[in-house]
């Protein structure tokens, strides 16, 4: 486990898809959170998810990327197009070894900021990541 895990903090969908494809191949899991400057969960539930983050082993990456900015507003309207995401926060997973046919469908997710809710997406990521 680290400390201070490094958080992505930009992502396009051109680069998601590269990036799924290699981290999955090196048996590594990957949460993507979607935020924005004037949400008002997504400001409640930030530093709980910082330090839920830091506690995650090092076979999980954290991309928290904020829809404001247009190189992850491009990627996340993409998701919103594929019917991936409805609002914000939203934090999604996708494990290595899982069978996909779209690169887009997350294997789980959880949605708004309700901070329970996300303690326990956090759970099951955890347990799934470090029995890989």
């Amino acid at each position: 486990m680290t400390s201070n895990k490094e958080i992505i903090k930009q992502l396009g969908s051109k680069e998601f898809a590269n990036t799924l494809s290699s981290l999955l191949t090196e048996k590594k899991t990957i949460i993507i959170k979607f935020t924005a400057d004037w949400c008002g969960p997504c400001k409640r539930i930030k530093n709980d998810c910082y330090s839920m983050f830091n506690q995650l082993p090092d076979n999980i990456v954290v991309a928290d990327l904020n829809v404001d900015l247009d190189h992850n507003s491009e990627f996340y309207s993409l998701m919103k197009r594929k019917r991936m995401v409805n609002g914000i926060p939203v934090l999604m997973a996708w494990f290595p070894l899982a069978r996909r046919d779209f690169w887009y469908v997350p294997d789980d997710s959880v949605t708004g900021g309700d901070i329970n809710a996300i303690k326990d997406f956090l759970q099951r990521v955890y347990q799934r990541a470090v029995s890989i």
